[in-house]
């Protein structure tokens, strides 16, 4: 593309100093047309690349949190057993509760990811929380 563009400057240069005029133009249009159709082309390319990275983000996604929902449930039981426990919960169970809270909430948001990025920061924070739990 970009050569093409510096041959359209200098098909441009020739046509200005009236050097085969009829020619010229000719071979300008069609370099002209050349660019319109490399432009599609990459425009094509960007936009179905695009999609190609979310639906790939929202399968691993998808299977992701089929492989980790019966952890998820493990971890909400526990919390239920914690919160019956109020009464003599002491600070290292409430420690630990908080831990499972956060876990949980990772797990939720990693649901709702739409970018690499946040897909990342939050396998991070979900690695991190699963071995503090253990």
């Amino acid at each position: 593309m970009i050569q093409t563009a510096k041959d359209l400057m200098k098909i441009q240069i020739y046509i200005n100093n009236g050097r085969d005029v009829d020619y010229r133009s000719v071979i300008k249009t069609q370099k002209q047309d050349l660019i319109k159709k490399l432009q599609v082309a990459k425009t094509t390319i960007t936009t179905h690349m695009n999609t190609f990275e979310t639906t790939i983000i929202q399968k691993s996604v998808q299977y992701f949190i089929i492989r980790i929902t019966p952890y998820k449930i493990r971890l909400q039981t526990s919390l239920v057993k914690i919160a019956s426990l109020s009464g003599v919960a002491t600070p290292a169970l409430n420690s630990y509760a908080l831990l499972l809270e956060a876990q949980v909430a990772t797990i939720d948001a990693l649901s709702e990811v739409t970018t690499q990025a946040e897909l990342t920061d939050l396998l991070a924070k979900y690695v991190y929380f699963k071995k503090e739990i253990e």
